[in-house]
């Protein structure tokens, strides 16, 4: 909410407290959810570097849970990064990574998210 009424910074602050929180208890479930509303919240500030970091500790941590719904829309997000970095290969490369995933795990109904137009 604070976000999309333009206190984006403020978002960030407790954002974080919410990672570090879940972080430091260990609950995997809340901690992938915070940690993409976080590099959202990145991304808008224009902080694409961090917003990286953050989307692959979110997929790390989504691999450890099994949630290939995340993986996968995790993989999605950081192409985009890549691309707004200017990273085209390395974008491409991570959407073909989150194409195989979707096509191994037999997920084929995720498939066109990746190859749409994301903004």
């Amino acid at each position: 909410l604070l976000r999309d009424t333009g206190h984006v910074r403020e978002s960030l602050g407790i954002e974080s407290a919410l990672v570090s929180h879940f972080r430091a208890i260990k609950e995997l479930h809340p901690l992938q959810v915070c940690l993409g509303r976080q590099a959202i919240t990145l991304e808008a500030l224009g902080e694409l570097n961090r917003a990286l970091e953050v989307l692959k500790e979110q997929e790390g941590v989504c691999r450890q849970l099994g949630n290939l719904r995340g993986v996968q829309m995790s993989l999605f997000n950081q192409a985009g990064v890549h691309r707004l970095l200017g990273n085209l290969d390395q974008a491409l490369a991570v959407y073909k990574e989150d194409e195989k995933l979707c096509r191994e795990e037999k997920k084929l109904d995720a498939l066109p998210k990746p190859w749409g137009n994301r903004p």
